[in-house]
């Protein structure tokens, strides 16, 4: 798709567009950065018997499950280990925390929209703006903007 996106006319879904203009905006995040879901944010635990369970951003399990999720991508990555010094945190930011209940490929999915704070290490918090935070990534959750 982005070889694509080189050319005036595209097609995406069976329709066409064409490109007038592009802009690539970098954006450096900051150790302290208020984030707004783009697509809803997961986290989870699969019990022995196979079973998904699911965490909210009210539920203490739910920051300690998106770093550690974190650091894996962090070790896959980069293939080292975090120093002591890769301290990271996320929090709700306003009231307005929305759960979001998907259907993907016939499996449900529970997320969550709405505003984070993301402290701590930056090349973390860079990872996560990059891979996306929380699970299911590859699936198209956890896509955030800084704001």
């Amino acid at each position: 798709m982005s070889l694509s996106l080189l050319k005036r006319d595209v097609e995406i879904a069976s329709h066409k567009a064409y490109v007038s203009k592009m802009d690539i905006i970098m954006e450096e995040p900051k150790s302290i950065q208020k984030i707004r879901m783009l697509s809803p944010v997961t986290a989870y635990s699969t019990l022995d018997d196979k079973r998904t369970v699911y965490f909210s951003p009210y539920n203490h399990d739910f920051k300690r499950i998106i770093r550690d999720n974190l650091i894996k991508k962090y070790k896959a990555f980069y293939k080292k280990n975090c120093g002591n010094d890769m301290d990271f945190d996320i929090e709700i930011a306003s009231d307005k925390c929305t759960k979001v209940i998907s259907n993907y490929d016939g499996f449900i999915i529970e997320g969550w929209m709405g505003d984070f704070v993301l402290r701590g290490n930056q090349e973390l918090i860079k990872l996560a703006y990059d891979a996306g935070v929380g699970g299911k990534n590859s699936q198209g959750f956890g896509c955030f903007k800084l704001i």
